[in-house]
């Protein structure tokens, strides 16, 4: 008798993929500290050089060429003028001795230049921001700490209502509907060293929820993309700042321990002044032996405004050129203290800028007279990035950095988020280069959608891929 099997076999066996599995932000690829050339390291130890002497001056008279430095016979004309003599601003050789030869050295250089390729007072004061505005950030101005209590409890869930949300603000950063532009707040800082000190006692992340919550209490339209969302709540905007704080404080401390990390400024400035101090140092690193002999050429002035600062504290060496950071001498804070500031920003201001509506047409603006919301983000940025350059505490290639490392963060977030819905949205916002992005999603068959990235309306890897998207492949054996 024949047997029939009824089994239809084919020989083959279906490896599922990953595809549908819910992607909740992955983590960053690992980003080395920048690399910095000799010119490079001449023009970012020029940059905070130039910021400490000029602590003592009105945050708005920073950029008046003719203002003259308190203690000093020079104004910030002549400043400006010493640093335009280094290499890394020379429109002809400053990329030719770049050690990064990647984008983002490139970048770096180009920020601070006008249309015609020099260095500004304002470019200076932008720091790592393209389109941020002079002077202070309304943000930054109404900034006041909460006066409830500061120990804060669980995370409210993404619905939870607007009141609990409120609340752990409030408790978590000192943040609060009433720290509206406008409203009142400390008085502004009255200069650069007052900046410095607002900037650390100010949780990283509370100007970003005072944002949030203001906006959201005038039931602020979002991105237009998102139009007719309706889970897209209060709660749930909330929600994604709040991770993208912990995600952001989380690498920038796990950054600060990083064993490839820059030598802090201070240091650097130390081992300069000890360099520049003896007639040979067979010994020292080349790349700090070159910098400090284009600095000692090009801009020996500078040095000398430096050196008048540093002895004019008491107890300092009598070392002819006494070149140390930073110059707010005694009240310095320690680097850890503003470690987390600038990576929370980006990842704060990035989802501002994408959830609410700061695209073309009629963006949000928080108070009549006020920049819109974009704006007012970026300037906010600039002057957390500024007050650590002035405080010595950190490089400006690593504000650079350390911003676009807290947009990457966002972008991650708001990726997971997206897919997540399955259903088609597009957010669209500037970078802190001043380029539009496109974050859009299309619904797909198995639960969880796809979301791509353009900028300058070029399709881009994710941050968190590190490199172009590989087709999704299904294995057969």
């Amino acid at each position: 008798m024949t047997r029939h099997d009824t089994t239809f076999r084919t020989g083959l066996r279906v490896i599922e993929g990953s595809a549908s599995q819910d992607r909740r932000a992955p983590a960053l690829p690992p980003s080395p500290a920048p690399h910095l050339g000799a010119s490079e390291l001449a023009a970012e130890l020029a940059q905070l050089w130039a910021l400490g002497l000029a602590l003592d001056l009105p945050v708005t008279a920073l950029a008046d060429p003719h203002r003259a430095l308190p203690g000093q016979r020079t104004n910030m004309h002549e400043v400006l003028c010493e640093l335009r003599s280094l290499r890394w601003f020379d429109a002809q050789h400053g990329l030719r001795t770049a050690r990064d030869r990647s984008g983002e050295a490139a970048r770096r250089r180009a920020l601070p230049r006008n249309g015609d390729g020099q260095l500004t007072l304002a470019g200076l004061l932008r720091g790592p921001v393209a389109l941020a505005d002079d002077g202070l950030s309304p943000q930054l101005l109404a900034d006041r700490a909460h006066e409830g209590p500061r120990t804060a409890g669980p995370r409210p869930a993404p619905g939870a209502p607007m009141s609990a949300w409120l609340a752990w603000a409030g408790q978590q950063a000192g943040a609060g509907v009433s720290r509206l532009p406008g409203t009142g707040g400390t008085a502004p800082p009255d200069s650069l060293r007052a900046l410095v000190a607002r900037v650390q006692a100010m949780p990283p992340a509370r100007p970003f929820y005072n944002v949030a919550l203001a906006a959201l209490a005038r039931a602020s339209a979002l991105d237009p993309g998102l139009a007719g969302q309706e889970d897209w709540t209060g709660g749930r905007v909330m929600a994604l700042m709040a991770e993208a704080e912990t995600q952001a404080g989380a690498l920038a401390l796990r950054r600060a321990g990083q064993l490839d990390r820059l030598s802090r400024p201070a240091v650097t400035a130390a081992r300069l002044t000890v360099l520049l101090a003896q007639e040979d140092c067979a010994t020292c690193c080349p790349s700090l032996r070159e910098a400090a002999a284009e600095l000692d050429h090009a801009a020996p002035r500078l040095l000398d405004w430096v050196s008048r600062a540093n002895h004019a504290h008491p107890g300092r060496s009598r070392i002819d050129r006494l070149l140390f950071l930073p110059l707010l001498h005694d009240d310095a804070p320690h680097p850890a203290d503003l470690a987390p500031h600038m990576v929370v920003a980006g990842a704060l201001g990035t989802l501002l800028k994408a959830l609410f509506r700061t695209g073309q047409g009629r963006a949000l603006r928080l108070a009549g007279t006020e920049p819109d919301l974009a704006t007012s983000v970026d300037t906010l940025a600039a002057n957390i990035a500024l007050a650590r350059c002035a405080a010595a505490t950190h490089y400006p290639a690593e504000n650079h950095q350390d911003l676009r490392l807290g947009e990457a963060i966002a972008l991650g977030l708001l990726r997971g988020a997206l897919e997540r819905d399955n259903r088609s949205a597009t957010l669209g916002f500037r970078d802190f280069d001043g380029r539009p992005v496109t974050l859009s999603a299309h619904p797909r068959a198995f639960g969880r959608g796809h979301a791509e990235l353009r900028r300058n309306g070029q399709p881009v890897a994710w941050p968190q891929d590190g490199g172009p998207r590989a087709a999704h492949l299904t294995a057969v054996s």
